[in-house]
């Protein structure tokens, strides 16, 4: 007898045969790799760990008992089916367990290659929210700054401050001229007609791996209508 994930016969360590509430049998194995405690066939939640769950003794017994010697199971590789005596004599065959595994391949590959690349992508973007939280952060200090040094300013001249008390609060309000470059940066950003250029270099001291240039999608250049163009040094 097999488990119906990995198609490996169970056995009284590793592949262990547990049943879940449920009602269906898998290996310990398999049990353990499961992203989460649900039944592969149905779903159906388990809240106990995989070691904790009850063995199928009836299966854990079948397989502590001598495996009479059966006929080997093959697949046609022509007829794509379990071969036929006719296929084992006029086809190509292959045992069954290694037409399944040639089978899963290619999908087993391409699921890695996926959970890799999301795992990835999450990583990323867990780096890019927690940057732009650090940056969000001196943002509203700058803002808060700016606002004290304007309240200064408006007190100021509320009072009619002069002398050395003046200029110390036109002097702070002048060192706080970001005001302005951030008021700048702003409408550039929202001008259509504005363009963006972004270059990445490879280390410390390496060149220009390549440069692009972020466009507005209502200009586009070379009959594309994609608004950003690469160019690759090398």
């Amino acid at each position: 007898m097999e488990c119906q994930v990995c198609m490996l016969a169970f056995d009284d360590r590793k592949h262990r045969p547990k049943v879940l509430p449920c009602g269906h049998s898998y290996c310990l194995c398999c049990l353990k790799q499961l992203r989460s405690r649900r039944c592969p066939v149905d779903s159906k939640v388990f809240e106990a760990a995989p070691d904790d769950l009850l063995d199928n003794f009836i299966v854990l017994e079948a397989t502590n008992k001598p495996v009479e010697t059966a006929a080997p199971r093959f697949w046609c590789l022509r007829c794509k089916r379990d071969a036929t005596h006719r296929c084992e004599e006029e086809h190509p065959v292959c045992s069954l367990k290694k037409a399944r595994a040639m089978d899963a391949a290619p999908l087993l590959e391409a699921l890695q290659e996926g959970e890799a690349a999301v795992a990835e992508l999450r990583d990323t973007l867990d780096d890019v929210v927690r940057e732009l939280g650090d940056f969000r952060d001196e943002l509203e200090q700058e803002r808060t700054s700016l606002a004290s040094a304007r309240e200064r300013l408006q007190d100021a001249l509320t009072a009619a401050a002069h002398g050395a008390a003046w200029e110390q609060v036109k002097q702070a309000a002048v060192l706080s001229g970001l005001s302005r470059t951030a008021a700048r940066l702003v409408a550039d950003l929202g001008d259509p007609g504005a363009a963006c250029s972004l270059q990445v270099r490879r280390g410390a001291d390496g060149g220009v791996a390549w440069r692009g240039e972020v466009l507005p999608a209502e200009t586009p250049r070379r009959d594309c209508c994609c608004a950003v163009w690469l160019a690759v040094e090398d």
